[in-house]
């Protein structure tokens, strides 16, 4: 492995911060340089995430596509309908509302039904979910941590928190005329449990133009962030500890929940964590060498915006049905969401021959630029806003 454990630790403890974004007042208004037409007056309230938003709007291309370029294509969106749009921040309880709006389109659970209140009736809004609903995620958390508490034989009670908690978003599902959400799966999670109409998008991810390396090593990444357990990182690190001829590179912080119970799995040779080395552009070159597959078997994330990215750098899915990807000839499945059928697909993985690995990363990269292009995803957010709306 890359890091000693130790030092995982002492860098766990050192740079430990709250998991939930702190409110930002901000008010980023009158946004309207994307609008082909002078305003005829129309005007929308985006609730999502201010941060670096004012950057992304001068260079017209945010950092990350999550959040800040996926909001940057909605503002995108909205001009283009003809609407100035004020984006305000979705963990910001205080907004203040100083204009009659026509839409919202807000994000999350935070201040959704407190800013929908505060609108006129005939406002339509929407609410935009990147999960599957928040009951389905909190039953399937709690099943999660069950079953870490049965394989490293301690109490439930250990796990009082999980580190990424879902909100009660049942009162802005009730306040919202409609939602949008990432991927067909996590649609399937609303449709019997809520009486709205629920439209699914694919997500998008920001990548540069990349050459495949077609003679790399056949290892497997892990790229993503908070909420280990929930992205099934526990199964993927006990599959890969009883696979010794396949080597698991992490790139995505560690929680202590996993570091506490998955140490001696963490320090097996062939399992190697090197988020904390460098920053992801050293990594990708790294990666690049290194790897040939991209791995997640989590729940209710809805679709992963590094997966995704992952797949345009020819990196080959090994993924549960949760990762909501297309189904798509080069995905290895992972049948089972458990240990057991990880080891499977790793193995499956392993046995591919040289001629399929290539021509399965070649084909990885037309499924990002047939489904997951920044355009694509704007694209269908507009269809979907002119429906509610309309238009």
């Amino acid at each position: 492995m890359l890091v000693n454990l130790a030092r995982l630790e002492r860098w766990f403890i050192d740079r430990k911060k709250a998991q939930s974004s702190k409110p930002v007042h901000d008010v980023v208004e009158n946004i309207k340089q994307f609008m082909n037409n002078e305003s005829d007056g129309k005007r929308a309230l985006i609730s999502f995430s201010t941060y670096g938003l004012a950057a992304a709007l001068k260079a017209e291309k945010a950092t990350y596509f999550n959040p800040g370029g996926a909001c940057l294509e909605m503002v995108k969106v909205l001009n283009e309908l003809g609407y100035v749009v004020d984006v305000c921040d979705w963990n910001d309880l205080k907004v203040e509302i100083h204009h009659d709006y026509d839409i919202f389109l807000g994000h999350g659970a935070a201040n959704f039904k407190i800013i929908a209140d505060k609108l006129k009736p005939e406002t339509k809004k929407m609410l935009y979910l990147t999960g599957c609903h928040f009951e389905s995620a909190i039953e399937m958390t709690d099943l999660a941590y069950t079953r870490v508490a049965k394989e490293k034989d301690v109490k439930r009670s250990v796990f009082k928190k999980p580190v990424r908690v879902w909100m009660d978003e049942q009162a802005a599902m009730d306040a919202s005329d409609a939602i949008i959400c990432l991927g067909n799966e996590t649609a399937k999670s609303f449709k019997t449990k809520i009486d709205k109409p629920i439209y699914p998008i694919n997500n998008g991810a920001y990548v540069k133009d990349c050459k495949i390396t077609t003679n790399g090593e056949k290892g497997f990444l892990y790229y993503g962030g908070a909420g280990n357990i929930q992205k099934g990182l526990d199964i993927l690190i006990s599959a890969f500890s009883n696979v010794p001829q396949a080597h698991f590179y992490i790139y995505g912080k560690l929680e202590k929940e996993v570091l506490d119970h998955y140490s001696e799995e963490l320090g097996r040779s062939n399992i190697h964590y090197i988020y904390p080395i460098r920053k992801f552009s050293w990594a990708n070159s790294y990666i690049r060498r290194k790897c040939k597959f991209v791995t997640l078997c989590g729940f209710a994330t809805g679709q992963s915006t590094a997966l995704i990215a992952s797949t345009n750098e020819g990196l080959i899915p090994v993924v549960n049905v949760e990762a909501d990807l297309p189904q798509y000839d080069y995905t290895i499945c992972i049948k089972e969401t458990t240990v057991s059928g990880a080891i499977i697909a790793i193995r499956e993985s392993l046995d591919k021959s040289d001629g399929w690995l290539n021509e399965a990363q070649i084909g990885n990269q037309k499924m990002f630029a047939r489904y997951f292009q920044p355009i694509m995803y704007k694209n269908s957010l507009k269809k979907v806003i002119k429906k509610v709306c309309n238009l």
